[in-house]
């Protein structure tokens, strides 16, 4: 029995909002949903890319997470 459906967003952890969202908007096209505060969402087929600077330190470093 297969549980996961469908990855339902992707976070990404980026120290430059404004330019991580210029990046993945301009270069790579995705609807931009919003960007309010340190938060921005963009549309890839029915995934969110959520970008946003870490919580802290710990993880910085990390590539991406997954929320299924």
């Amino acid at each position: 029995m297969n549980l996961i459906q469908q990855i339902r967003r992707i976070y990404v952890p980026v120290h430059d909002l404004d330019r991580a969202v210029r990046f993945y908007r301009d270069t790579l096209q995705p609807p931009l949903l919003f960007q309010a505060g340190q938060l921005a969402f963009l549309e890839c087929s029915g995934i969110r890319l959520m970008l946003s600077r870490p919580e802290n330190e710990d993880f910085a470093k990390a590539s991406s997470v997954l929320y299924l």
